[in-house]
């Protein structure tokens, strides 16, 4: 359904009205206000992400129940993430 070669372009009417709602009636408050974050890309990240908890729900035929998904999104909107470490593997 969500595919990209799907005919009626679902997935691509999703990401529209989801990239509508993101930038024009959401507002970000951050714990810890990084001037250098760029909220474009930064809403563009939450706006992907939200698409591919729907892929993988959908690709899983809808295991977890729609209030289940939904409690777990606002649950991972709401985490904070102070640090980030990366591994110097490469």
């Amino acid at each position: 359904m969500l595919r990209p070669s799907t005919n009626y372009n679902f997935r691509e009417k999703l990401t529209k009205k989801l990239d509508s709602l993101y930038r024009e009636e959401f507002d970000y408050s951050f714990t810890e206000n990084d001037p250098n974050l760029d909220i474009h890309i930064f809403t563009t990240y939450l706006i992907y992400g939200m698409i591919g908890l729907i892929l993988e729900w959908i690709e899983n035929n809808f295991q977890q129940s729609s209030s289940y998904m939904g409690d777990q999104l606002i649950r991972i909107y709401k985490s904070n993430t102070p640090k980030l470490y990366v591994s110097n593997q490469g």
